[in-house]
């Protein structure tokens, strides 16, 4: 594995945190080395070896730190297909992350306090942005799907999606129409995405996808 490496640092918020273990907070630096542009790549596999753990305690361990707040992870897949290509993990800046912890909460970090207000508008720039991606790919299976009724609740139901959910929906989405050619007989849209229906099992024959991921 690629890395910036120069020896073990562990930032003050993540060594003076009484929410992380201290194995977790071995792990977000390994992790933090690893963290490039593109993110960390390294697999459970790695980890395990690095660590010396089992692939199961590496999970676990990971599992927490995204579920606490500290990393975020990305799955990526094969393009067209549910193989999964790899697995990105991405470390929150410390300095830029919401201290929690009873024991810093009346600390000041100068850089946090310095790059706070510049994070804020990043952030929105950035939700936004997800949020207008959203918006479109809403409108290609609405436009798609042809039974257009109650778009607003639809809508509702669409924001609850994970990017993950409207990936494997646009994979499955023609070979689920093709299987009901019938508008009257579809469901509503918002029922549709509610009951995840694009999961329904459909005829091999009729799951070829010419349908664009935006």
């Amino acid at each position: 594995m690629d890395r910036d490496f120069k020896g073990v640092w562990i930032p003050r918020q993540i060594w003076l945190s009484k929410d992380l273990t201290l194995q977790e907070k071995v792990f977000f630096v390994e992790i933090n080395s690893l963290n490039n542009e593109q993110g960390c790549y390294a697999n459970n596999s790695y980890f395990a070896e690095f660590f010396n753990l089992s692939k199961t305690r590496v999970s676990l361990v990971i599992k927490s730190l995204i579920d606490k707040g500290y990393i975020s992870s990305e799955i990526v897949y094969k393009q067209g297909t549910k193989q999964i290509e790899k697995r990105v993990l991405r470390v929150i800046d410390p300095y830029l992350t919401k201290v929690k912890d009873p024991y810093l909460s009346n600390v000041k970090y100068p850089i946090y306090e310095k790059l706070k207000d510049n994070n804020t508008v990043n952030n929105t720039i950035i939700n936004n942005k997800k949020t207008s991606k959203k918006g479109e790919r809403f409108e290609q299976f609405w436009n798609t799907y042809g039974k257009k009724v109650d778009k607003k609740k639809a809508r509702e139901q669409w924001i609850k999606l994970s990017e993950d959910d409207i990936r494997q929906l646009f994979y499955k989405l023609e070979g689920w129409l093709k299987s009901h050619p019938e508008l009257k007989y579809r469901p509503h849209p918002m029922r549709w995405l509610r009951d995840r229906r694009w999961e329904d099992e459909i005829e091999q024959s009729k799951t070829s996808n010419s349908i664009k991921y935006l």
